[in-house]
């Protein structure tokens, strides 16, 4: 996506920051607690970027699990990844944790359109496609109190309608996985590009809000 030099590459960290915009949606019992879905040795905690579909989990676990206390939380995606980074020093040594990013599943299947429009097969999006991102080329662009940066979109949805907003220069729309966003990043010289987050705002978690995470890792 960009081709620069690594060497004048901005921290990894500046740009694992930035992904304190995403917000995410989890399970938490009634002390804030994450509550993973077990599965004999592996325990499984979705980070839903779509509220309703959280919602919708939620309902579903209530409905079979009437004692369970169960909630829902809001945390950044940054705090989200450290956060279960710390959980898995906890763990056991026979357990593990596993805390995938669930995207709308129409994100989904447009960014696989967009790559089968490049030559990728469709075990190699299967393969390499986790979280989609979309941009266009030439970059749509805001201004921010740091200055001009390139948009990358979490939602096709949100990228069509400002596209609809600036509709010269003609523009291509692209998708790639958010590990390739973020590695590329990582290989950028200066801090170039800001993520758009879906129009679901952060909100109020259902229930007290997860205790505070450690460091910021990606941890996932």
């Amino acid at each position: 996506m960009l081709a620069q030099p690594a060497a004048k590459a901005i921290p990894e960290q500046e740009a694992l920051d930035k992904l304190s915009v995403i917000p995410v949606h989890l399970l938490v019992d009634a002390k804030g607690v994450p509550l993973p879905i077990p599965n004999k040795t592996t325990l499984l905690l979705p980070l839903y970027l779509n509220r309703q579909r959280a919602q919708g989990e939620l309902q579903r676990i209530r409905a079979s699990h009437p004692d369970l206390q169960v909630q829902l939380a809001t945390l950044p995606l940054s705090q989200a990844n450290a956060f279960v980074a710390g959980l898995k020093k906890d763990l056991k040594p026979a357990y593990t944790l596993s805390a995938p990013v669930v995207p709308r599943r129409q994100d989904l299947e447009q960014a696989t359109v967009l790559l089968r429009q490049k030559g990728l097969s469709d075990s190699q999006i299967k393969q390499g496609l986790t979280v989609p991102i979309f941009f266009t080329r030439p970059f749509l662009t805001s201004q921010t109190p740091e200055g001009e940066r390139g948009l990358l979109f979490l939602s096709y949805e949100d990228l069509q309608k400002a596209l609809s907003s600036q509709p010269s220069p003609p523009r291509r729309v692209e998708a790639a996985d958010i590990t390739a966003i973020l590695h590329r990043l990582m290989q950028t010289p200066q801090d170039l590009f800001v993520f758009r987050p879906s129009q679901a705002r952060m909100g109020k978690a259902s229930g007290p809000p997860a205790p505070p995470p450690p460091p910021p890792s990606l941890g996932i």
